[in-house]
């Protein structure tokens, strides 16, 4: 009995290795099995197509007020596809007078289950003053939410939140108190370190009051868009996002409108160009419930149920997509949690590898070609022991005869992993192919 281990770090399912020297002599009809695999996977495991990209939810006790969504089409990993259902359905979210900060949350169980949670974050942070006096650059608090700046006549005066926006709806205002200087309020996407200019580059979601100019500018990543409207006295600026867009209110007035990006996390903070004058009023962050439109960013998933009647539809295709078996119509109450009962779909990874052996000839056959072909085994991916690696063990292995009427001096092997569903070779991950053959006459 003869045992040869080989390897490939090919992106390909295919192992070429040399035996040089130390070639195997095989005696005419020889036998070959596989002992074990171990192979680095490179699937996208969850599809979406035109039949399972479209379900349903509701968040209120009418069930005629449903949002329908829709899912992108393609090949997804799990994170990508958790991400993506969470994105879809917070895009959906509604704000409104009583139901700011509410938000979907998208998670797997260690069971590789999929959980829907709708929820408002708890209150971790105040209602009053939102951004910590820690977190003030070239700023001095003077009381009452107001703050003066000191140095010179740049954007080096500014501070921002330790705490993100939220991923739903919900809003953020302040009031302008006076107009002799510029200021900034709005969303940033990192947290500055104390070296930054916080000019209008820095904001991702902004309202920019010009002193020299006296006018508004909204904002979008960065950009300024001119308003041409002037200052009017005390007027209130606000922020909100609503059905996935990001609306510019001055005294309630939209003044513009942006899609909102989700790629990233956001944080509030306001910048003050001018030296040494009071600025924007309290930072509020929602004026009902002491409930906040911000979250805790290490502690996302830290949530409590909003108390009303949330429902999830789904058809049968969306059913089998997310895990869940049991009645379409799924309403639950003041919870508002959803847990599948099985691991939801995972339809781009193969079926089952089959094992060719290349350049020997086999005594096998492949029914669905219905022709002979060398196969040396083929490997359910049930034993897919970890989510992107296949391990495959057999310690009785099935050995099967070489067609080989003379003696044969074996130089080299080359074998082949290919998708049964296709007969055509896998891709590999970066972990590569490590394999064990045993030869026995």
């Amino acid at each position: 009995m003869k045992l040869v281990r080989l390897f490939s770090s090919n992106e390909k399912g295919i192992i070429q290795n040399d035996l040089y020297s130390d070639s195997i002599k095989l005696k005419p009809y020889s036998k070959v099995g596989l002992l074990n695999a171990s192979i680095s996977m490179s699937y996208s495991n969850v599809i979406i197509d035109a039949e399972n990209n479209t379900f349903q939810f509701s968040t209120t006790s009418a069930p005629q007020f449903k949002k329908t969504v829709v899912l992108d089409v393609g090949d997804y990993t799990e994170d990508e596809f958790i991400k993506h259902v969470e994105r879809k359905m917070n895009a959906k979210i509604e704000n409104n007078a009583s139901n700011n900060g509410q938000m979907w949350v998208i998670s797997k169980t260690t069971d590789n289950l999929i959980k829907f949670q709708f929820s408002k974050p708890d209150n971790v942070s105040t209602t009053s003053t939102l951004v910590p006096i820690t977190n003030l650059h070239n700023l001095n608090n003077v009381g009452g939410g107001a703050y003066s700046k000191s140095g010179g006549a740049d954007w080096t005066g500014y501070s921002y939140s330790d705490l993100a926006f939220c991923r739903g709806a919900g809003n953020v205002f302040t009031t302008l108190n006076n107009n002799a200087n510029s200021y900034i309020f709005g969303l940033i996407k990192d947290k500055p370190d104390g070296t930054q200019t916080l000019d209008h580059t820095y904001y991702q979601y902004a309202i920019k009051y010009d002193s020299d100019l006296d006018k508004y500018y909204t904002i979008v990543n960065g950009v300024e868009n001119d308003t041409t409207l002037p200052y009017n006295g005390a007027e209130q600026l606000k922020i909100t996002k609503n059905n996935g867009i990001i609306t510019f209110y001055k005294n309630n007035i939209s003044i513009g409108t942006s899609v909102y990006d989700d790629n990233n996390i956001y944080f509030l903070g306001f910048s003050i160009k001018n030296t040494d004058a009071n600025t924007l009023g309290p930072l509020t962050m929602t004026p009902d419930n002491n409930e906040s439109v911000f979250l805790d960013v290490e502690n996302f998933y830290n949530l409590r149920a909003q108390p009303s009647t949330v429902g999830l539809f789904l058809n049968n295709y969306t059913k089998s997509l997310f895990g869940f078996t049991f009645t379409q119509k799924i309403i639950t109450g003041t919870e508002v949690l959803f847990v599948a009962t099985h691991s939801f779909l995972q339809s781009n990874s193969p079926s089952s590898l089959i094992v060719e052996l290349v350049n020997l000839n086999l005594m096998s056959y492949d029914m669905s070609l219905n022709k002979r072909k060398s196969i040396l085994a083929t490997i359910p991916i049930l034993n897919n022991s970890q989510p992107d690696r296949l391990v495959y063990q057999n310690n009785t292995p099935i050995f099967i005869t070489i067609n080989n009427e003379y003696d044969i001096n074996l130089n080299s092997l080359h074998v082949r992993l290919l998708d049964s569903r296709d007969n055509e070779e896998i891709t590999v991950g970066a972990g590569g192919i490590d394999m064990t053959l045993l030869f026995t006459e």
